[in-house]
Parts: C-alpha cells; structure tokens; sequence
C-alpha cells in the first residue's frame, strides 16, 4: 500500500493548520497605528517627548529590519490557486485593511491636533511629522491591496486612503509652514518677505519650469548612476521580507 496519498494529505492538513494560526500575525498590520500614540505616551511619562516623537523612524527603519534580518524569510505564503480565493471572503482580512484605512483617517487628525498643542520643540515637532507621515507611507501597501479589490467599497476604501496619504504630506507641510513662522515671530515679517515680487517670481518660474516636464519638453528623472543602484537593490530583494515592502 502506497503511503504517498496519506503523506500528502498530512503535509495538506499541517499547511492549513500553519496558515490559519498564520493569518492572526496579520494584525501586525495595525502596530504602526499604534506607534505614535503609544510612543508620546511614553514620552509623557518620561518627560522626553521630543525625543520619543522621533521613536516611528526608529521602529520602522531600525528595530524592524533588525528583527526581519534575525528572524530570516517566511517561507510559508498562501497559494494564489488554492488558498487566495478562500482567503478573499474571510471578513477577517477585510476587518484588518477596512479597519486601516478607519484607523489612519483618526490617527491623522488626533495627530494634527497634538501637533497643534504646542508641546513639541521644533525637533520634537519635525520628529511629529516624520514619524504620522512614514505610518501614512505604510499605508500605500494596504491601499495597493484595496484598490485591486473586486467589491466597491473596498475599491473606494483603497482610493479614500491614498487620498488621506496626500493629505498628510501636504497637511503637515503647511503645519510645518506654520510651526516655523509662530516660533520665528512677528518681528521676522514672514508673510510679507513670502509675498515679496522677489519669492513670488521665483516660486512661478520654478511651477513653469516644472509644468514643462508634464508637457514632454524634459524629462525629470534621478540620476542614471542612482537608477542604476536603485535597480539592482530592488532585482534583489525577497517575498516575505519586510525590507521589500519598504
């Protein structure tokens, strides 16, 4: 008697156990959520908020890849045939990338609002920003998966969400804006230097000269040397890393 069906449908039963107990860590999803209210939390409690304002780059770019060196590759991935469809009518991934796009659009206004406080240096107050602006950057992942979504909503969901990425860049750009000219003073008389013939001849020079970019007069690009780099750091990286993600 042949033990291969019986070897198969093992490996089969243990692949399905591992890719249930699997789908839990995908709440992972939700720790840079998370981050700044537990981060300014904990600069509260030790009197360094400027210090922990800065704490998302640190996680994201530092302790993570650190823990995804140490930890090596996942091997296990859900099959595109067998377990994708499955997992595609689980309310449970929804509740995770729906549950995302909610979560972010409450994170970015309560972040405005704290940046707004005023209890922030201008380190701690650039830190603030760096640190909602890479958490909406990790939102561009759960917005690809969204938008390539069959149901409405969450085709709408994934658009709403890079949406609210915009926002934050601009948002913050004009909070930082704003953070400057209230720490500068009015004896620096921004507004009306920004309002100057000067500024304001080479602000419309510098939108002309880009618009004739999006016309095909030129074509704006990095450096071939960097391309090039760029490139090949990217041929290189791996499914199941989360230096690839990034």
């Amino acid at each position: 008697m042949s033990t291969k069906p019986l070897i198969l449908s093992t490996e089969s039963a243990r692949r399905k156990v591992l890719l249930t107990l699997k789908k839990y860590s995908y709440l992972i999803a939700m720790l840079p959520l998370a981050l700044p209210p537990l981060l300014l939390a904990a600069g509260q409690a030790t009197g360094w908020v400027n210090l922990f304002a800065w704490g998302v780059p640190v996680v994201v770019f530092g302790i993570i890849p650190i823990l995804d060196l140490l930890l090596g590759k996942d091997a296990l991935n859900p099959d595109e045939e067998a377990d994708t469809p499955r997992m595609n009518t689980e309310r449970f991934y929804k509740f995770i990338t729906l549950g995302w796009v909610a979560a972010f659009a409450v994170l970015l206004v309560w972040s405005m609002f704290v940046l707004a406080s005023g209890m922030f240096n201008v380190a701690g107050g650039i830190g603030w920003i760096f640190s909602t602006g890479i958490v909406g950057g990790l939102g561009i992942n759960v917005a690809h998966e969204l938008i390539h979504k069959d149901g409405k909503l969450e085709t709408w969901a994934g658009g709403f969400l890079l949406s609210l990425v915009y926002v934050t860049g601009m948002a913050f750009t004009y909070a930082a804006a704003g953070l400057a000219v209230g720490l500068l003073g009015a004896g620096a008389n921004l507004q009306v230097w920004i309002q100057s013939p000067a500024v304001l001849s080479v602000f419309a020079l510098l939108f002309v000269l880009l618009a004739m970019s999006m016309f095909g007069l030129y074509e704006l690009q990095l450096p071939a040397f960097l391309r090039n780099r760029l490139n090949t750091m990217s041929q290189k990286q791996e499914g199941g890393r989360y230096g690839s993600v990034l």
